[in-house]
């Protein structure tokens, strides 16, 4: 199968953007991941921090972000240009933030006595507050398996490889998790 030769001079708005780097880039070499690293850090942060409004949130998704960009190394065609191609990226990555903050919160509401939430009426009115800090106070153990269930979405499987612990063991630890989240939610007065 013939692979068109790839065209890394694209023109952005701060210039003409280095060929060199993407194609190094493209190459895999970890010089080059480290040198995007330092060029579109806080371009990246910045795009993140104001379409999600919240600074603790966009600094998570800005390292999602380039480990989507390291991950997806191989399908950077030099389409566009490396910039375009990141920002792309960040702003797939603060959708996919967004909605599932709001899937979070419609499950979280659905299970304790937190009234229903119209994410779609006010999204940026929802205090997320309550239940970072529901979530902070569980024992390291189930704090492990709800964020890497429900703010990684990793699989069962990987989870149990993540964490070196058995299928059994992980439901047991979730089901706790749960548990004890609905009862300090509960206790917190509306």
């Amino acid at each position: 199968m013939q692979t068109e030769p790839i065209s890394l001079k694209r023109q952005t708005g701060d210039g003409l953007e280095d060929p060199s780097l993407a194609e190094n880039f493209c190459k895999g070499e970890t010089g080059a991941f480290e040198q995007i690293i330092k060029q579109y850090y806080k371009p990246v942060h910045r795009l993140a921090s104001r379409l999600l409004s919240w600074s603790d949130e966009a600094e998570d998704v800005v390292q999602d972000v380039f480990v989507s960009v390291l991950a997806n190394q191989k399908k950077f065609r030099g389409q566009s240009s490396l910039k375009t191609w990141i920002f792309r990226i960040t702003v797939n990555a603060c959708r996919q933030w967004k909605y599932r903050q709001m899937l979070r919160f419609k499950w979280l509401s659905s299970q304790s006595k937190l009234p229903p939430v119209n994410v779609e009426s006010e999204p940026d009115k929802i205090d997320h507050e309550p239940v970072r800090k529901a979530v902070q106070k569980l024992p390291v153990k189930y704090r492990q398996v709800i964020v890497l269930k429900y703010l990684n979405e990793l699989p069962t499987k990987q989870i149990c490889e993540v964490l070196n612990i058995k299928e059994q063991t992980f439901h047991t630890c979730l089901s706790r998790a749960r548990q004890i989240l609905k009862e300090k939610l509960n206790e917190i007065e509306l």
